[in-house]
């Protein structure tokens, strides 16, 4: 497989960690993980805000460009219900000359509260509840040519083998 941009998003508590990192594992040497959330964390851990969401998908995006660079495939863990943040991977990808897959994980609503529950939230300093866990579930809708995998029905290698279909039906 050669490089590629994989931009993996869903709601909370959907699997997006455990797949990137599987699908990272699968390539060995060749592959990076980028988390914008984690960057949102160095901004500002306390407040969620608008311009910390800038900065760091900004930042991601350069980041995800300089990996493709080295070459190495780019495996974006985007927590994003918008459009245009998912449209930045395009342009990178292209301007790169590399193929793009986007993934959108998605999960019955129940089964992301409850991973979101028991997960660890150190370094978060404001609440993720159910309230805003249930606006982006509600407001997210699968992208144009998007591989949508439910994850509350498959596991993460069933995942993992069919992004990596994805990948290898795309001719760039």
């Amino acid at each position: 497989m050669s490089e590629s941009l994989i931009v993996i998003r869903g709601p909370i508590g959907v699997g997006k960690t455990s797949v990137s990192k599987a699908l990272r594992d699968t390539m060995p040497d060749r592959a990076s993980c980028v988390k914008p959330d984690a960057l949102k964390l160095m901004i500002d851990p306390n407040n969620s805000s608008d311009w910390r969401r800038q900065v760091a998908n900004d930042t991601a995006g350069f980041l995800t460009g300089q990996l493709l660079e080295v070459p190495r495939t780019a495996i974006v863990e985007a927590h994003t219900k918008y459009p245009e943040e998912i449209e930045r991977y395009a342009k990178i990808a292209n301007s790169h000359r590399v193929p793009l897959v986007n993934v959108l994980l998605t999960a019955p609503i129940d089964v992301c509260m409850e991973r979101a529950n028991g997960r660890d939230m150190t370094g978060i300093g404001y609440p993720i509840d159910e309230e805003m866990i249930r606006d982006y579930y509600q407001n997210l809708t699968a992208l144009p040519g998007e591989l949508e995998l439910q994850t509350g029905r498959m596991g993460i290698e069933e995942a993992v083998f069919l992004i990596q279909e994805r990948i290898a039906d795309i001719q760039f």
